[in-house]
């Protein structure tokens, strides 16, 4: 199955006493570790038992906002910048959601063109840090790359006008913030959540 990264931003999110920060620039698609990094995590939403499948409601401002992407009348950054601080101004409602950063790519498929949409939450990890005088173990924040089982995620189908959307989410404090009221839409239990219903 090939996947094709055609654009790809990274913005970080902080739901702190620190400012978010927007990029202005997108990421290198061509180089090998952006591409391995991003196909990873696109491909988490692709034929996976656990995605739900969802569809945009009718008053859905983030709908209307893609349908002007899709016809062409906004580009690339611009859309992205829209949807980070979107998330930036629910996550300022919400203190409960940790800071991340947000990964928007334009990925094509065989069953064609997608926007992707991942909230990356940090995990904590051990760097070894030597100076002159210094020899330490310190943490760090760190991208997700080989487990992010606690991410929010969304594969938006950009090839059809409907836009149905694959979606990876988890409720925080009771609310699914993600799809209620990021995406604003409405989604069908997962292939793996029908089994448990059985």
């Amino acid at each position: 199955m090939a996947l094709t990264i055609r654009n790809a931003i990274l913005h970080i999110l902080n739901n702190d006493s620190r400012p978010s920060v927007y990029s202005e620039a997108e990421l290198d698609i061509d180089s090998e570790i952006c591409e391995a990094f991003i196909q990873k995590h696109v491909r988490k939403l692709l034929n996976n038992p656990v995605v739900r499948t969802a569809v945009f409601k009718a008053e859905s401002e983030l709908y209307s906002l893609l349908g002007e992407y899709q016809s062409g009348l906004r580009y690339f950054k611009d859309i992205a910048f829209t949807l980070a601080t979107r998330m930036g101004e629910i996550m300022n409602r919400f203190p409960s959601i940790p800071s991340c950063d947000m990964l928007i790519a334009r990925v094509s498929h065989k069953s064609g063109e997608y926007l992707a949409v991942l909230q990356l939450q940090y995990q904590e990890v051990y760097v070894h840090k030597m100076g002159n005088a210094d020899n330490q173990l310190v943490i760090q924040n760190a991208l997700p790359y080989t487990t992010g089982k606690g991410e929010f995620a969304c594969l938006i189908g950009l090839y059809d006008a409907a836009m149905p959307i694959s979606l990876l989410e988890k409720a925080v404090n009771e609310v699914l913030y993600f799809s209620e009221l990021f995406l604003e839409c409405d989604s069908t239990p997962s292939k793996k959540e029908q089994v448990q219903l059985k």
